[in-house]
């Protein structure tokens, strides 16, 4: 996790899930204060609804790997993901801020 310096309540996590598990349990103490409203959004999709909104009450904040949409170009066919990559490893941006 690496914390943004001009924006305390803002971080990039890396998560690499090698056990391909749905869910991944992430500590953002160093990140967040309680009670701070946070965003997670994937990298794949800054502008889209965040995965996970809530009010940070210190403990682990779960990230859910399998809900990641690929960015799709505009086209004809669609990015496939063989063997869902993202679900391996993924790059998350936290923010703080009004969870909607």
């Amino acid at each position: 996790m690496s914390q943004n310096k001009y924006d305390a309540g803002r971080a990039r996590v890396v998560i690499y899930n090698y056990d391909n598990e749905n869910n991944v349990s992430v500590d953002l103490r160093s990140v967040l204060k309680v009670p701070e409203a946070y965003r997670i959004h994937s990298s794949f999709g800054l502008f889209n609804n965040p995965l996970v909104t809530g009010l940070y009450d210190g403990s682990d904040v779960i990230i859910p790997m399998d809900e990641i949409e690929l960015p799709q170009g505009t086209g004809i066919d669609g990015i496939e993901a063989a063997g869902k990559p993202h679900k391996t490893f993924g790059v998350f941006v936290i923010t703080h801020g009004i969870c909607e």
